[in-house]
């Protein structure tokens, strides 16, 4: 990138790789009861590897009814801006900076729900779920210097809702 008087990246020039890969299986542990295991692996240069698993199980009760659940973990690795940004870019007083020790936010994801034939030509869905993240981007100050105020993992929360679609 070519830094601007107001915003920059250091250093302006970076090469990196990122590699992911995804397993999934689905096991039929009953005529009627499936469970399906599954992660996606990824290695980037900031954070090194990351592991995203997920475990679903569904129970066909009846023809065209089942219910479901799952449970799954996802990461946002950092980016260049929680990083690298320094703003503004040197020369200048710098307020806002990239951090090394920034780390990937995560989400761990609970869900159920049903699905199915609710009569002949139309299809219900209800899911609940729930999302609890952790180390979610905040800022910082040093503990010498209110500035640069860098970006940190300090910020936690949850989601959580039902949703309903019928066809």
């Amino acid at each position: 990138v070519e830094n601007a008087p107001g915003l920059g990246f250091l250093p302006a020039t970076l090469n990196q790789s990122l590699f992911s890969a995804f397993l999934q299986d689905e096991i039929a542990i009953a005529p009627d009861w499936s469970l399906i295991l599954g992660s996606k692996i990824e290695h980037n240069d900031y954070t090194e590897f990351e592991y995203e698993p997920n475990i679903r199980l569904r129970w066909s009760f009846a023809q065209d009814q089942s219910i479901w659940s799952a449970i799954s973990r996802a990461a946002r690795t950092p980016s260049r801006i929680d990083r690298d940004l320094v703003e503004p870019a040197p020369p200048y007083l710098t307020i806002l900076k990239g951090s090394s020790d920034y780390g990937s936010e995560y989400v761990t994801a609970y869900e159920a729900g049903y699905k199915g034939r609710v009569a002949p030509g139309s299809t219900a869905s209800v899911s609940v779920f729930r999302n609890d993240y952790r180390d979610l981007r905040s800022t910082s100050i040093t503990p010498a210097t209110i500035i640069p105020i860098y970006f940190a993992n300090n910020l936690a929360g949850h989601t959580e809702g039902i949703e309903v679609s019928a066809d």
